[in-house]
């Protein structure tokens, strides 16, 4: 498959301002962090010395510059719904993937040549994602199958399925403000953004510093035709990958990573190739496979025992326990959407409770057993 990986150095500006943005509305700072990589991980290095004293700088300079923004920051950029904030029912785009590798101008090209029944779609599509494809295409309409629906009866049944959801009233006042004001509500998070990428631009010389050594890292394996093997490291297996990958360095999520990839209803002649972000500490010695310290155990167990406690990851769990399945094969069996399960996927990876394979152009995910066992075990000997 090393044939297929195109290494992408760049930087996307506009996915590391989504990213400061995210960040800054954080309870804790990077302390956490750096606890994790210094003392969990045991990962001392002078580069990651110097990713964690860049992120520190980038975050006391962005908490001044953007203080007059932080309740409009916090509106937009904080979840919303589970795994879900304000700006992704705004701008119009399904994963971060396809609102990677563009510029605020070709994000708003992009928003301005979407119809009102595509926005439409997009809003719903977030707000409801538990929805049959059928009855999906009666709500918003659908011209190859001459369901025609007015802009005015979509709008009422947007309204309504608002007033349906399980929130507090405020909440719903303020999605249903964002919603009959989305162009409005647009070019506010457009300015963030282009605030925010004038900012991150600052430290530019910084971040492709921190880029570069990234790049041979990962272009060594590459060349070294060990891809698969170092990304088992992350429960994510590559046998197969129909149109190849782009690796992508993540730097403001510097020990995340982010598994992007065209599926499910997608035909597969347009299906994009995938991006993999990853995060510029990520590495053979430093991942979700990684041996943590004693004292760290129950952080993560509390984290997982959250994970698992939501019905829908815990029914996936449960799914996908017995054999590989696809997203959207997971998706028609729980009566899921494909963002959903890619939501919950990406949650569960990063706990080490799933493994991923990708083959025959689709993506495979299967419960991690021996994470579980340790889950599990960990459970026993803590609470007896």
């Amino acid at each position: 498959m090393e044939n297929k990986v195109t290494i992408c150095a760049e930087i996307d500006w506009v996915f590391e301002g989504c990213q400061l943005f995210e960040g800054l509305l954080l309870d804790r700072t990077l302390e956490e962090f750096k606890e994790a990589v210094f003392v969990k991980y045991g990962l001392n290095t002078e580069y990651s010395r110097k990713c964690i004293l860049l992120l520190e700088q980038m975050e006391a300079d962005a908490r001044e510059t953007f203080a007059d923004e932080t309740e409009q920051i916090g509106r937009y950029f904080r979840e919303f719904l589970p795994d879900t904030p304000l700006v992704d029912f705004i701008l119009c785009c399904d994963t971060d993937k396809e609102r990677s590798c563009v510029t605020v101008e070709r994000l708003t090209a992009h928003y301005d040549a979407l119809t009102a029944q595509q926005r439409d779609a997009f809003f719903y599509k977030e707000m409801v994602r538990d929805i049959e494809p059928e009855e999906f295409r009666k709500v918003i309409g659908c011209e190859k199958e001459g369901i025609v629906v007015s802009e005015a009866e979509r709008m009422r049944t947007i309204l309504c399925e608002i007033r349906k959801l399980d929130l507090s009233l405020e909440k719903k006042v303020l999605l249903e403000d964002v919603y009959l004001n989305r162009d409005a509500c647009f070019k506010e998070i457009t300015a963030l953004l282009e605030r925010a990428v004038t900012f991150l631009q600052g430290y530019e010389p910084q971040m492709r510093a921190l880029c570069e050594p990234w790049e041979m890292y990962w272009t060594k394996i590459v060349e070294e035709q060990r891809l698969e093997e170092v990304m088992q490291h992350f429960n994510v297996k590559c046998e197969d990958v129909e149109k190849g990958v782009y690796l992508c360095p993540s730097v403001i999520q510097c020990g995340s990573m982010y598994i992007n990839i065209d599926g499910g209803v997608i035909p597969r002649e347009k299906r994009l190739i995938p991006a993999w972000r990853i995060g510029l500490l990520l590495n053979e010695d430093f991942g979700p496979s990684s041996e943590m310290k004693e004292e760290y155990q129950t952080e993560w167990l509390l984290k997982s025992l959250k994970a698992i406690s939501d019905q829908s990851k815990y029914d996936i769990l449960l799914y996908i326990k017995e054999k590989p399945s696809y997203g959207s094969e997971i998706a028609k069996q729980l009566s899921l959407t494909t963002a959903t399960v890619s939501h919950h996927m990406n949650r569960l990876l990063g706990l080490g409770l799933i493994s991923v394979e990708q083959r025959n152009g689709k993506v495979y995910y299967q419960t991690n057993r021996e994470e579980m066992r340790k889950l599990f075990d960990a459970c026993k000997e803590i609470l007896g």
